[in-house]
C-alpha cells in the first residue's frame, strides 16, 4: 500500500466532520423535534392532534434517515482513512447520488452539492488515490 494522498486526508475528515453534524442534527431532531415543529410553526399544527402526530412521525422519519447516513458517513471517513476499498466505492456512490441531487436542486442552490460529488468521484477514481486503497474489509 503506498502513502496515503493528502486529498483522501482532506476528504476523510471532510466526511467525519459533515458526519458528525448530520447526527447532531439527527438527534436534536429526535429530542427535540415537536418543540421545534412548534417554535416555527410547520403547516399542519392547527389542524389538532392528528395533524401533529401526522407532523411528529415526518420528522421522526428524516430524523432516523439523518442517523443512519451520519453513521455511515463517520464509517466512510473513518474506511477512507485506512485506506479501505469499500470506502473509497462508498464515497463514490455518495459522490454520484450528490451529483444526482446537485442536478435537481440546481435552481435553489444546488451547485455547491453537484461541484463537491463531481470532485469526489473525479478524485477517487484517479489511479494514484485508487492504488492507495486495499480490497476487504
Amino acid at each position: 500500500m503506498s502513502s496515503r494522498p493528502l486529498g483522501v486526508t482532506v476528504l476523510a475528515i471532510l466526511y467525519i466532520i459533515f458526519s458528525v453534524l448530520q447526527l447532531f442534527g439527527g438527534l436534536a431532531m429526535v429530542f427535540f423535534g415537536a418543540l421545534m415543529m412548534s417554535m416555527f410553526g410547520f403547516p399542519g399544527m392547527g389542524q389538532g392532534m392528528a395533524g401533529l402526530g401526522f407532523l411528529v412521525g415526518w420528522f421522526s422519519l428524516i430524523s432516523i434517515v439523518f442517523i443512519v447516513l451520519g453513521i455511515i458517513g463517520l464509517a466512510i471517513g473513518f474506511g477512507l482513512l485506512a485506506g479501505k476499498e469499500w470506502a473509497r466505492i462508498l464515497a463514490i456512490i455518495f459522490g454520484l447520488f450528490n451529483i444526482f441531487f446537485g442536478l435537481l436542486s440546481i435552481m435553489s442552490g444546488g451547485l455547491l452539492s453537484l461541484v463537491f460529488g463531481v470532485l469526489v468521484v473525479w478524485y477517487l477514481l484517479q489511479p494514484h488515490v485508487k492504488s492507495f486503497f486495499v480490497e476487504g474489509l
